[in-house]
């Protein structure tokens, strides 16, 4: 190490010299490129909610994490039939048991009363689309 970075931290405004990014960076130029990792994470984090977090402040959380990671799905209320059919949407059902289409296929044939009943069966079990086929 150079004789002008022996003592950089000196340098270092002293509420500054605390820092776990100046104590663990040798020379001045560890520690910017630290500092400009840290700098490009500005605005790519989500921060966390307390315990006390109030209801509109979770679901703003989750909007964000949802904005962030579009796949992400969270886990339903068990006790909410409209939570529990927003996620079997997300996964393939259709709104309504007529949704699933015709089924095709010469190994199988069904008369109309049949194909309806399967599909209203498929629906009640949460089936998707593609799970029906």
């Amino acid at each position: 190490m150079g004789e002008e970075n022996a003592n950089w931290q000196e340098s270092v405004p002293e509420f500054a010299r605390d820092w776990n990014q100046v104590k663990e960076s040798a020379t001045p130029e560890a520690f910017y490129n630290r500092v400009g990792e840290m700098r490009s994470h500005i605005g790519q984090s989500v921060r966390i909610p307390g315990q006390d977090a109030s209801a509109e402040d979770m679901q703003t959380f989750y909007q964000k994490l949802q904005d962030k990671v579009p796949g992400l799905m969270p886990t339903p209320d068990l006790e909410n039939p409209d939570a529990i059919n927003d996620i079997y949407k997300r996964l393939g059902r259709p709104d309504a048991a007529d949704g699933y289409g015709d089924v095709s296929g010469d190994e199988m044939a069904f008369n109309d009363g049949q194909l309806s009943e399967l599909k209203g069966l498929a629906h009640d079990l949460g089936l998707t689309k593609k799970q029906f086929e």
